[in-house]
């Protein structure tokens, strides 16, 4: 009748803690990666390759390479016939109207500077 009310529940269970004890050091010896020597030869040649790497990376490039605006959704009216010119060149209108928007966008901004 004790058991039913859950008063058995709340005993410690030695055994429960051994099992969890053991479950979690099988997990992390399983999972963690092990720590191999590296021969002191090949510590200098990845220092050397890591040094040249470092002088040879041209960050902005990457950065240029990788960078996509934010995309925002918006509703836009635009001329029927405008619309049809761009739908009529096939998928990714939408796209090719937004690099045309941008060249616009760029061609001003160096105006103005200039």
């Amino acid at each position: 009748m004790l058991a039913g009310r859950g008063v058995g529940c709340k005993t410690f269970h030695v055994e429960h803690f051994v099992l969890a004890n053991l479950y979690v050091r099988l997990y992390t010896y399983i999972h963690m990666k092990r720590r191999t020597r590296v021969p002191k030869g090949q510590i200098a040649r990845l220092k050397a390759s890591a040094s040249e790497a470092k002088r040879a990376h041209d960050v902005s490039a990457e950065v240029g390479t990788w960078y996509r605006p934010i995309k925002k959704p918006v509703t836009l009216r635009i001329d029927a016939d405008v619309l049809a010119w761009f739908k009529k060149q096939g998928s990714g209108y939408q796209t090719r109207i937004n690099q045309a928007l941008r060249r616009m966008m760029l061609d001003e901004q160096k105006e103005s500077k200039g």
